[in-house]
């Protein structure tokens, strides 16, 4: 996600990085500035995949702020490995698998609630 982002904010694209952790984005959002100047288009908008709450106040918040959208990256995920290992942390507090959710539901639901900005 980030080398995408990168190569977007480049040529020119208003990029919005929808990450779980503000520090993290300003992170992020530092090294993409050093790398692709300063006046690259970047902001940060918090979104946890593993929520549909969040995903759902991540889409409001766009359709609210933005006319259109040109792209839609949907690339940030989880793995076994990167996952929590814990019996009581494979589920989300929405009740479904953390992977599945994190990798594929919300996606879907981001996709889904984006679709009038990205048409």
């Amino acid at each position: 996600g980030f080398h995408v982002a990168g190569q977007l904010a480049a040529k020119g694209y208003h990029v919005i990085l929808g990450c779980r952790s503000r520090t993290r984005a300003d992170e992020a959002l530092a090294r993409l500035r050093a790398r692709f100047g300063e006046d690259a288009q970047l902001e940060f908008s918090l979104l946890d995949l593993s929520s549909f709450d969040s995903v759902q106040q991540f889409a409001a918040r766009l359709l609210n702020n933005r006319q259109t959208l040109d792209l839609l990256v949907c690339n940030a995920g989880l793995n076994s490995a990167s996952a929590p290992q814990g019996p009581n942390e494979q589920l989300t507090a929405d009740g479904v698998d953390l992977i599945y959710q994190t990798n594929f539901l919300s996606h879907l639901l981001l996709t889904m609630l984006l679709l009038p900005l990205l048409k």
